[in-house]
C-alpha cells in the first residue's frame, strides 16, 4: 500500500509540469488570439484524454484490468520520454504560422483605433 501511495502521489507531483507549459504557450500566443487559442488547446486536451480513456478500456477488454492500467502508465512514460527535449526547452522552439514571428497572426487584426483598409 504504501508503494501504491508513494506512485499516486509521485504521478500528482508530475502535473505540475503543466504551469510551465501554460507559460511557455501564453508567450508564443498573440495576445488578439489568446482566448480563441485557450479555448481549443483545451478542448483538445480533454478530447486527448477522453480518447486515452476510451483507449485503455479497449486494452482493458483485451488484457486483464492490471496490465491494462500498467501498459497505459507505460506509454505515457514513453510520450514524456520523447518529448523531454522540447519539455525541458534543450530544442529549438517551432511556432509555425500565423503565429509565428512576422506571420499574419502578429498584428494582422487592426487596432480598434486604426481602421480596417
Amino acid at each position: 500500500m504504501a508503494v501504491a501511495a508513494a506512485l499516486a502521489a509521485l504521478a500528482a507531483a508530475g502535473l505540475a509540469y503543466n504551469l510551465g507549459l501554460q507559460r511557455r504557450f501564453l508567450d508564443a500566443v498573440p495576445e488578439a488570439a489568446r482566448g480563441q487559442a485557450f479555448g481549443l488547446q483545451t478542448s483538445g486536451l480533454m478530447t486527448a484524454q477522453a480518447l486515452g480513456a476510451a483507449a485503455a478500456g479497449a486494452l482493458a477488454e483485451l488484457v486483464p484490468a492490471h496490465l491494462a492500467i500498467a501498459l497505459s502508465g507505460c506509454g505515457v512514460i514513453a510520450v514524456v520520454l520523447a518529448l523531454r527535449g522540447d519539455l525541458r526547452g534543450d530544442r529549438p522552439r517551432r511556432v509555425s504560422p500565423p503565429y509565428g514571428p512576422g506571420g499574419a497572426g502578429e498584428g494582422a487584426r487592426p487596432s480598434p483605433a486604426e481602421p480596417a483598409a
